[in-house]
């Protein structure tokens, strides 16, 4: 018996350092838009032995187009790894611990286009190791140990539009590191150590949309360093700690801009009045002209004592406005009067109060109001004039002794009513939802309710299928 176990024990040994890793690999026929069949082939929990190829072939005529390994342990991926595969399109190899990646490991996959190397060791990319696949489109480095680029280093990736190398070890971006993908339109280093760019790493990339630099220590940008750039229409600069900035450096075309978590010491924001998307939270801003262009801004943890009526006279297009975490004190009764398309505002954390009436009768697609969080004490008939199309009302942690229900006589679409964390003490359920006939939401914990009447509350809400907390 312990000879049969040994003979056992042995083979298995002889399988495994022989690349006999497709045991753990199964495949499934899939249907194409072009009306073929492939094969989608997974392997899990993986064993890869340098110097051997993937031995798997599914016991079909059908091409295999996409490959993925999970969980696996393949510290050196192999030369011609892959290369009876050439109809290999999508190869996903993440969380597989990859340290090193052999030049040839992609030979023959002249058909490949998206490339998974997420979540693992690399710490280089040896030059031309990309070479054998010119058609790649997609290229995902997230996660791993790189810690510097040469120009080589994307050698022949011509065709490649997306490229992720974010939660890296860089810590600078030399000259022309890009130069070998100018079809690049996506670039993301989110999440690494840079804290120096220099002024021509970026000048090949003329076709590049969108870059994202977040969550690194930056400081300063070259004044250059988007020359060429003509293209781009989002960056994303948010958590630096950028000391100065000049806003002539943007590209002109700029569409969408996040600049949030800095402490930048900037006199005029005027610039953003091209902007279609513009986030400025964080950054000790008190002042703001908000211009026809804007759809989307936010200004949340800033420094407005008040809102005027000249800060957003021309933000007729604007849909959603954020203005949390700040100190407005009081709001002008025709200060939205020029924002009739805004959908979303948030005036959360703030010391509102009072709300003049009539402060929102312009608001007619707003869906969503916040005003959590401040002082407010009453809610007076004709505050929420206009607000026909209001399906989400946030007012908790507020200083409200009753809820005057006859007031939510406009709000025929509420849906969501959060008035927790206040002081109300008795509320008639049967006029608040003869006013608001859709809502089938509402917060009511944490205020001054004796037993009685929370039981009648609570009651009356199950009887009307009205959810609550």
């Amino acid at each position: 018996m312990k000879t049969f176990i040994i003979l056992g024990f042995l083979i298995y040994l002889t399988l495994a350092f022989n690349g006999r890793e497709w045991e753990n690999c199964r495949w499934v026929v899939r249907y194409s838009d072009s009306q073929s069949h492939y094969n989608d082939v997974s392997c899990q929990t993986t064993s890869v032995v340098n110097g051997t190829r993937l031995n798997f072939t599914p016991r079909n005529h059908y091409p295999t187009r996409i490959i993925s390994f999970t969980h696996s342990i393949i510290p050196i991926l192999p030369a011609n790894y892959f290369s009876t595969f050439p109809h290999l399109e999508r190869l996903f190899l993440h969380g597989s611990r990859i340290e090193r990646i052999e030049r040839d490991a992609f030979y023959n996959l002249r058909n490949l286009e998206d490339l998974t190397l997420y979540n693992n060791s690399i710490q280089e990319i040896i030059e031309q190791t990309f070479l054998p696949v010119r058609r790649l489109k997609f290229l995902n480095l997230a996660k791993n140990r790189l810690q510097s680029l040469n120009t080589n280093s994307f050698y022949g990736l011509t065709s490649l539009e997306r490229l992720d190398l974010s939660f890296n070890l860089f810590s600078r971006l030399n000259s022309n590191v890009f130069c070998n993908t100018p079809s690049l339109r996506w670039l993301k280093l989110s999440n690494n150590k840079l804290h120096d760019i220099t002024s021509d790493a970026l000048k090949c990339l003329v076709y590049l949309q969108s870059l994202t630099l977040d969550q690194n220590f930056l400081e300063h940008l070259p004044a250059d360093l988007f020359h060429g750039n003509e293209m781009m229409l989002h960056l994303d600069l948010s958590n630096n700690p950028l000391k100065d900035f000049s806003v002539d450096l943007l590209p002109e075309q700029l569409i969408s801009f996040n600049i949030s978590n800095n402490v930048l010491d900037i006199d005029s924001w005027s610039w953003i009045q091209n902007l279609e998307t513009a986030d400025l939270s964080n950054t000790t801003i008190s002042d703001i002209c908000i211009g026809s262009f804007t759809k989307r801004l936010y200004l949340n943890h800033n420094h407005f004592s008040s809102l005027k009526e000249s800060n957003l006279q021309n933000a007729t297009n604007l849909l959603e406005l954020e203005l949390s975490y700040n100190s407005i004190q009081r709001l002008p009764k025709d200060v939205f009067k020029s924002v009739r398309k805004l959908e979303k505002l948030n005036l959360s954390h703030n010391n509102l109060s009072d709300i003049p009436i009539g402060s929102f009768s312009e608001l007619v697609h707003l869906s969503e109001l916040r005003l959590s969080n401040n002082a407010l004490a009453d809610i007076e008939f004709g505050t929420f004039s206009g607000l026909d199309n209001v399906s989400s009302l946030y007012l908790d942690h507020n200083n409200l002794t009753s809820l005057p229900e006859k007031s939510f006589y406009v709000l025929r679409k509420l849906k969501f009513l959060y008035i927790d964390n206040n002081h109300i003490h008795e509320l008639d359920v049967k006029e608040l939802l003869r006013q608001t006939s859709h809502l089938n939401h509402i917060s009511i914990n944490v205020n001054s309710w004796n037993c009685k009447k929370l039981f009648n509350v609570i009651t009356l809400l199950t009887v009307y299928k009205v959810n609550f907390e």
